[in-house]
């Protein structure tokens, strides 16, 4: 029984489990990591600790204080900040639960640290934290080569036997490099009672057997989601038509297309047009684009950068510069027309993310 006044009891995953969770629900969640903040991202411990302490009463009463705190911190990639946070939660007695640890994961992934997720994920063991989805996500997130993916896998299905299926999707994902083995996961989720496989499941497995030059196995996968009760969407058919462009079948990939275009959505118009520019359609890939910049659909021009290289770079130049000159392409001077009535267009930002090593987890 929780005593009153008492700080309620928590369990391992974050969760009250005291008698009146209402007290929770009168803690709001303030801007707490204000202070973090404004400290650099190579500030030492000694300077978390004065930020930190002070907050750490209210942390206790209310967990999600910590959370909200640490993944401010992890937006910003800050992730020797989230280290120390952590360090001085755990010298203090207030242990970090599984929601703390995902939000000190979440700033490793942003950085593609994976030996700072591996301190982390020894730390969560030795708290008795336990793993879930987004523990999942996180890890395979700070992976950039699927065999780190694949060893980090290996070590969480050795902690959790129990994971969802989202956990193996994400584990798929992260292995999309190495398609035989993310398929051997998409096996073993589909044929557990347990588990069974949903709409993310087929639409990895539907690119791996692409990526295997395997189209025809692609669409088998369509077939069985059909069986299965499951309704293949937009990604499903995004994915089919890359399969089918893997494998040089274009024309099959044109004829998908035609059906399924009316409910297509942006990464349709983008597996369609780098198909047919992979195999130097180019007056069907313009069309799509064209059709794609009408809909508003490549805001970001991610799109028309891609097909503008791969008309660069194809074999096509000398037959597309105009006749009696040294002319860029057509290809290139169309896109570049379609650019300029893309008046919402932007350029992806881009984020340096911070160096990290060991001395920077040390306890």
């Amino acid at each position: 029984m929780v005593r009153r006044g008492a700080p309620p009891q928590w369990g391992r995953g974050g969760q009250s489990t005291g008698e009146n969770p209402k007290i929770q629900r009168k803690l709001p969640i303030r801007a707490d990591a204000a202070g973090l903040l404004q400290l650099s991202q190579d500030a030492g411990l000694k300077q978390v600790e004065r930020i930190v302490i002070p907050q750490l009463k209210a942390w206790k009463w209310n967990p999600d204080l910590a959370t909200h705190a640490l993944k401010a911190l992890a937006k910003r990639g800050f992730v020797r900040l989230c280290l120390h946070t952590l360090n001085v939660m755990r010298r203090s007695e207030v242990t970090p639960l599984t929601a703390h640890y995902n939000a000190a994961l979440a700033a490793s992934a942003e950085v593609k640290e994976w030996t700072v997720t591996l301190f982390l994920l020894e730390r969560m063991q030795q708290d008795e934290a336990a793993v879930n989805d987004d523990t999942v996500k996180e890890t395979m997130r700070s992976c950039k080569a699927w065999e780190r993916a694949l060893e980090f896998w290996m070590l969480l299905r050795s902690r959790d036997t129990g994971l969802s299926v989202a956990s193996h999707n994400h584990a798929m994902a992260a292995m999309i490099q190495a398609p035989k083995l993310a398929l051997e996961i998409f096996e073993n989720v589909r044929d557990d009672p347990g588990l069974g496989a949903d709409g993310m499941s087929y639409s990895l497995a539907i690119a791996c057997y692409g990526r295997l030059q395997q189209w025809k196995d692609s669409l088998r996968m369509m077939e069985e989601m059909s069986n299965n009760a499951l309704v293949p969407e937009a990604l499903h058919f995004a994915s089919a038509i890359s399969a089918l462009g893997r494998s040089s079948e274009w024309e099959r990939s044109v004829s998908l297309w035609q059906d399924v275009k009316a409910g297509a959505d942006a990464g349709g118009f983008f597996a369609i047009v780098t198909t047919l520019a992979h195999q130097q359609k180019w007056s069907l890939a313009l069309e799509v684009l064209k059709e794609m910049i009408a809909e508003d659909l490549d805001p970001k021009q991610t799109m028309q950068g891609i097909v503008s290289k791969v008309v660069d770079r194809s074999g096509q130049r000398t037959e597309a510069r105009p006749k009696g000159g040294r002319g860029k392409p057509r290809g290139r001077q169309r896109i570049k027309g379609m650019r300029e009535k893309c008046a919402n267009g932007r350029e992806d930002a881009r984020e340096n993310s911070p160096d990290f090593d060991e001395r920077h987890f040390a306890s």
